[in-house]
């Protein structure tokens, strides 16, 4: 859709006013996928998955210091990842 706007020479503007989306969305998106002149709506569709595929994320024990000390103590306690989890057990 926007890359048949912008063959029309569309701005951003009238972008925004057409598809409702802030001006500094619609500039993120081209920036990211080629630019005005060569921007292909199922490329970036396409590369927008795979950035956010590969996308780093925080682990669960990095954010909760419970749960990080509870798998400590589980796993001086030779339990198994596994067992500690619950994956498996019917838990």
């Amino acid at each position: 859709m926007l890359s048949n706007f912008l063959r029309n020479g569309f701005t951003y503007r009238e972008l925004k006013a057409r598809i409702g989306f802030a001006m500094s969305s619609i500039s993120v998106d081209m920036n990211n996928n080629g630019g005005k002149a060569t921007y292909d709506g199922y490329e970036a569709e396409s590369e927008s998955c795979i950035r956010k595929k590969f996308r780093c994320k925080r682990k669960k024990l990095d954010i909760s210091p419970g749960l990080k000390k509870y798998v400590i103590e589980q796993l001086r306690k030779d339990l198994f990842p596994e067992q500690i989890s619950g994956i498996g057990y019917g838990l």
